[in-house]
């Protein structure tokens, strides 16, 4: 799963106001200026995500590289959303970036 799919499908969702998504996809699913440009536009009133890379991809940025886009003042002072991330010490291991308190 990948941004632009979850974009396409949600597109379609034209009255949409609050939104609570689980998926295992591509490394941009946790590109948190992706999300905040998009959520701008669509105006969402709540958003509960919880995003884990697919085992398909190698992950090298650390938790605080994968946390920074979701460090703007979109995220922590307008919104109030707030973002974790769980990432073991290992390469191999997958980053899993989520929304509290939701998950």
């Amino acid at each position: 799963m990948s941004f632009e799919l979850i974009k396409e499908f949600i597109q379609q969702l034209v009255k949409l106001k609050y939104l609570t998504i689980q998926a295992t996809g591509t490394l941009d699913l946790m590109n948190g200026q992706l999300w905040e440009e998009y959520l701008i536009e669509r105006k969402l009133k709540k958003f509960n995500f919880k995003f884990t890379l697919s085992k398909n991809f190698i992950c090298y940025q650390d938790k605080d590289f994968l946390l920074q886009s979701f460090r703007s003042s979109f995220w922590l002072e307008k919104q109030h959303w707030y973002i974790a991330c769980e990432k073991g010490e290992l390469k191999s291991s997958r980053p899993i970036i989520y929304s509290i308190p939701y998950f």
